[in-house]
């Protein structure tokens, strides 16, 4: 299995995507984008897509009605102005997002997705579905695993993952092979 680090979603290469790219990519944003979809799906939001250009997102969510939809949205931690929620995984309780198509851009958790979104299976993770991805990345012969900005708690998580599918995970700034 090959995990490679990107920190930030500037640093993930273009040729991510090609033929010599992952069979898998997972984007790790522990405290924020990637949990605030976990939770959302959880808590019964009928999806969650994800949005670099904020223009894009907002021309796909008026295609959907009102009562239907909530744009969620941050820089910078801020919330973005004319949007529902920012980009907590505390709001989107079931009461909010129950039913409804959410529609994301963040500082870095959605650009992340947006740079890995021609690979076959793209993958987020947080700390309350990491077994089910790791799961999914043990059967799976190349990974990309994309870590966000803070890399404490991602490379935490990032170990967490590759320990799910092999003895020892060996660490450093990108790319490295695991035995199964």
């Amino acid at each position: 299995m090959k995990v490679s680090y990107f920190h930030v979603a500037g640093e993930v290469p273009d040729t991510i995507n090609g033929p010599d790219g992952p069979d898998a990519a997972v984007v790790i944003d522990v405290l924020r984008a990637t949990t605030t979809i976990a939770w959302a799906l959880h808590n019964g939001a009928e999806a969650v897509q994800t949005f670099a250009d904020l223009d894009e997102l907002r021309a796909e969510a008026n295609a959907w009605p009102d009562e239907k939809r909530l744009l969620v949205g941050e820089r910078g931690g801020r919330k973005l102005d004319g949007f529902d929620l920012g980009n907590s995984p505390v709001s989107v309780v079931p009461e909010t997002v129950k039913g409804k198509r959410l529609f994301m851009s963040t500082t870095n958790g959605t650009r992340s997705l947006h740079r890995v979104r021609d690979v076959a299976c793209v993958l987020t993770v947080a700390l309350p579905n990491r077994e089910a991805v790791a799961q999914r990345l043990i059967r799976s012969a190349r990974t990309s695993v994309d870590g966000g900005k803070r890399l404490g708690r991602h490379v935490f998580l990032g170990g967490l993952l590759g320990s799910r599918g092999s003895r020892r995970l060996p660490y450093g700034r990108r790319s490295h092979r695991c035995e199964r």
